[in-house]
C-alpha cells in the first residue's frame, strides 16, 4: 500500500529487493468510480513481515503517531515568526519520528482525489518534542498509532508567507 502518485515498484527491505508482480498495480476507489491516492500492488515473493493492522478509525487529536518516510533530510535551522524548523537539506534518508495528532478525520481533494485525512503540525504546542513532519519525497511512508497503520503520508502544507523547502 502506498500513494498513488508514489506509484508502484521494487521494495528493499534489509538489503534484498523484491520486485512487483505484473500487472498487480491497483488504484483504490472512494466510492465507486471515485479514484483516490492510493495504491495497492503484489511483490513477486512474501519478505516474511507480519500482517500489519489497519486502524478501524481515525486516532483522536493529541493521540501520538509514528512518522516513517524517505524525504529530504534536514538542512540548516530556519525561523518563521515565532516557529522554528529547518531548511530541506538536498540529500534523501529513510528516517522516522513522532508527532501529535493536530487534525482528525477530515476531508481533503488531492489532484481531484477525495481523501479522508490526519493532520501533523510542526509547532511544538504538544505532543512529541522534537516532533517530526513530512517533507517532500515522504509520499507513500506509514503514519502508525500503536501498531495499527493508522495513514498514509500523502501531502505536505506549509503556513502563508513560509519559504519553500521548510519544515
Amino acid at each position: 500500500l502506498t500513494a498513488n502518485h508514489v506509484g508502484s515498484g521494487p521494495i528493499t527491505l534489509g538489503g534484498v529487493t523484491y520486485p512487483v508482480v505484473a500487472s498487480s498495480s491497483i488504484r483504490l476507489e472512494h466510492t465507486p468510480g471515485v479514484l483516490t491516492d492510493l495504491r495497492l500492488f503484489r511483490l513477486v515473493s512474501d519478505p516474511g513481515l507480519d500482517t500489519l493492522p489497519i486502524a478501524a478509525s481515525s486516532p483522536p487529536i493529541s493521540t501520538e503517531a509514528l512518522l516513517i518516510g524517505r524525504g529530504r533530510d534536514r538542512g540548516v535551522p530556519y525561523t518563521y515568526g515565532s516557529y522554528s524548523g529547518w531548511r530541506w537539506g538536498t540529500t534523501g534518508s529513510q528516517r522516522w519520528g513522532t508527532n501529535a495528532v493536530s487534525q482528525a478525520a477530515f476531508d481533503l481533494t488531492l489532484s481531484g482525489a477525495p481523501l479522508r485525512v490526519l493532520g501533523f503540525s510542526f509547532n511544538n504546542l504538544g505532543g512529541s518534542v522534537p516532533e517530526a513532519i513530512g517533507t517532500t519525497g515522504d509520499s507513500g511512508g506509514p503514519a502508525f498509532v500503536g501498531s495499527d497503520l493508522a495513514g498514509i503520508l500523502v501531502a505536505i502544507w506549509s503556513y502563508g508567507g513560509q519559504a519553500a523547502q521548510t519544515s
